[in-house]
C-alpha cells in the first residue's frame, strides 16, 4: 500500500510525458519528498516514517536494477535479431543473380522508409488484413 501511494504520485504525471519518456526511478531527494508528503498526509509517526523511507529506498534500488537488467536484455535481443536478419538477407542474396540483386535493391528502396522510434503506425497490424479501398 505504501508503494502504491508512491506510484500514485508518479502516475500523476501528464499522460503525454509518460509516452515520450521512459519512467525514471526517483533520486534520493525525490524519494525523501515523496515520503515527506506521504508522512504529512497520513500523519506518520517518526518510527513509521523511518521504516517507510527505508522501504522506499530499497524498492527503488530494486526497480533501478530491474530496469538496467531489462535494458541490457533488450540490447542483447536486438543484436540477436539484427544478426538473424543479416543471415536471412545473405541467404536470400545467395539465391539471386546479379540482375535480381539489383532489382531487389530497387524494390527495397521504393518501400516505405522505416518508421522512426515512437512514430505511430497507421497501417494494419501484423496478421491484420489490409483494407480493400
Amino acid at each position: 500500500m505504501l508503494t502504491l501511494a508512491a506510484n500514485i504520485q508518479l502516475a500523476a504525471q501528464p499522460q503525454q510525458m509518460k509516452q515520450q519518456q521512459p519512467r525514471m526511478v526517483p533520486d534520493s531527494a525525490q524519494i525523501v519528498r515523496m515520503v515527506n508528503t506521504l508522512s504529512a498526509q497520513l500523519k506518520l509517526s517518526p518510527e513509521q516514517k523511518a521504516v517507510i523511507t527505508k522501504l522506499h529506498f530499497e524498492h527503488f534500488a530494486q526497480v533501478k536494477a530491474l530496469m538496467e537488467q531489462s535494458r541490457a536484455n533488450h540490447e542483447k535481443e536486438r543484436a540477436t535479431m539484427d544478426a538473424s536478419k543479416l543471415k536471412f538477407e545473405e541467404a536470400i542474396n545467395a539465391q539471386l543473380s546479379d540482375t535480381q540483386k539489383a532489382e531487389l535493391e530497387k524494390v527495397q528502396q521504393n518501400r516505405r522508409p522505416p518508421m522512426k522510434k515512437n512514430e505511430k503506425h497507421d497501417g494494419p497490424q501484423v496478421g491484420e488484413p489490409k483494407n480493400a479501398d
